[in-house]
């Protein structure tokens, strides 16, 4: 009886994959040589290697498939040409059924069911998820594990640890500054929170973020890199940086990642700023090198973990693993034919407590999923869904800028204008406002569909050249398809953070 090769199978599985990612339609190659650099004979079933990702491996096999797993290790890694060493390689199972005959084969390839594992870590004694036994899934599940594995975790928390030490650095060189009670306070009021270590190590990570964003996009629009401005500018870096950041925000974009660290950075003596700078320009430049500025989304995530971490910043943030599946299954539930592209327009999502974005970040993720799995391509539907779908609000500056910074880094290289990013009135009013009474942020949208500002200046809204003032945030009831968020109406316990009087409003 014919039966069918598992090249063959493995070349309908390649045409499908490429149909699930725009960045696989050329990147995406099946029982190629010369692949590896350390031995070109060797040719893995399938290989993705987009660029700007950490690039994955399929090692395939029908079913019981006893040497796949032992394949799959023996690649990790190997290098990729053009690419970093493999850090993760999928074992695949396939299905016998796919070998009695090849008629209708790609159809029958991307409706079977297929078993797989994924290995990483060092090829003599590999990690493996799961542990024991096999996930079962669809070609999708198995795309959504592809684009899992082509964001390196080695290269996040190696970055994470570059940040964080340069980020204490630069702390410790703020309170120890001769006017340090004035810088603190100074930086208290720019994100409308309690001077202390922990506003501070927030500042300076909003200063690092823009600093590692400025010399990701240098060559893009013809501006210095951070090296080019030290070797320039000598003793006066903090004027040369503050000077390319108004020129990006005025010319370039990427203002909500920009104004707000102008804003932090100008509020530090010209000294000071030198001095943290010295810790943080060359922490940016490691960075940049090490690829989070380029690898599209790395940022995103390191800095979603970093921020997630407790012990850094001493609050309570939703872990990104905990977003992810959150996310999930939330979207998954919406009555949404995934595969009829124009529907992704119509779709709202609104977090009305969005700290610095980790749970709409995540539920964003989980849509452009399904916009690439139905063959899209989700950099055209970026500008749309941050101008009209993606709505976030929070009482406090620093966390709407995170947010909208955090949903810009997804596609960083795709502009922008208005976002529905807000920052929400708290408290009492002021000026010619005392009369209006009290604001409770996102809570007075229970009301009526909408909150009006109760500040003179306004709501404000971050956008990609600016911000602008907003008299009224018109959220009707019935107008979301999903609200995703852990709001912070919570008991004022101190937890383990004792320094926090109120720890819920950190």
């Amino acid at each position: 009886m014919p039966q069918t090769s598992e090249a063959t199978v493995n070349a309908a599985i390649a045409d499908a994959l490429r149909g699930k990612h725009p960045l696989w339609r050329e990147a995406l190659g099946v029982e190629q040589s010369g692949v590896f650099t350390e031995n070109s004979a060797l040719r893995p079933d399938i290989v993705v290697r987009p660029q700007n990702f950490q690039a994955v491996v399929l090692e395939t096999e029908f079913a019981p498939a006893r040497g796949v797993e032992e394949d799959a290790a023996g690649r990790l890694g190997l290098t990729p040409a053009g690419c970093r060493p493999l850090e993760q390689v999928i074992a695949v199972r396939l299905p016998t059924a796919l070998r009695s005959d090849q008629a209708d084969l790609p159809t029958r390839v991307a409706e079977a069911s297929y078993e797989y594992c994924v290995l990483s870590g060092d090829a003599s004694a590999p990690g493996r998820w799961p542990r024991a036994g096999w996930r079962q899934g669809g070609l999708d599940d198995l795309a959504r594990t592809m684009e899992q594995a082509m964001v390196s975790s080695r290269l996040i928390e190696e970055g994470m640890n570059v940040l964080e030490d340069a980020v204490y650095s630069a702390t410790v060189a703020v309170e120890r500054s001769a006017d340090a009670d004035i810088i603190l306070t100074g930086l208290g009021q720019t994100l409308n929170q309690r001077p202390g270590t922990q506003t501070t190590r927030m500042a300076m990570t909003i200063i690092a973020n823009a600093l590692i964003f400025q010399d990701s996009i240098a060559s893009r629009h013809q501006l210095m890199s951070l090296r080019e401005l030290v070797l320039q500018k000598q003793d006066e870096w903090d004027l040369a940086i503050l000077q390319t950041w108004n020129h990006i925000i005025a010319e370039v974009n990427y203002w909500p990642v920009f104004s707000l660290a102008a804003d932090l950075l100008a509020r530090l003596p010209t000294q000071v700023a030198n001095h943290i700078l010295g810790f943080l320009v060359p922490a940016a430049e490691r960075l940049v090198g090490l690829g989070v500025g380029s690898h599209q989304d790395l940022a995103g995530q390191m800095f979603q973990r970093l921020i997630a971490d407790r012990k850094f910043l001493a609050t309570f943030y939703t872990r990104p693993e905990s977003a992810t599946l959150l996310a999930e299954l939330a979207v998954a539930r919406l009555p949404v034919d995934w595969r009829d592209l124009s529907a992704y327009r119509a779709l709202r999502v609104a977090d009305l407590s969005c700290g610095t974005g980790t749970l709409l970040v995540a539920a964003y993720r989980a849509l452009l999923s399904r916009h690439r799995l139905a063959g899209g391509d989700d950099r055209r539907l970026h500008r749309f869904m941050l101008e009209r779908a993606i709505i976030a609000a929070d009482i406090m500056p620093a966390a709407a800028h995170l947010c909208a910074a955090q949903l810009s880094s997804v596609h960083p290289a795709e502009g922008f204008d208005n976002t529905r990013v807000y920052t929400m009135p708290y408290g009492i009013g002021a000026g010619t406002e005392k009369n209006r009474g009290v604001a409770i942020g996102s809570l007075d949208l229970t009301a009526a569909g909408q909150t009006r500002s109760l500040f003179p200046t306004g709501q404000r809204q971050a956008t990609g050249g600016g911000e602008t003032e907003v008299e009224d945030l018109e959220l009707q009831h019935g107008s979301v398809d999903l609200v995703i968020m852990n709001p912070p109406f919570t008991r004022p316990t101190n937890h383990e953070i004792a320094e926090v009087p109120v720890p819920s409003f950190a």
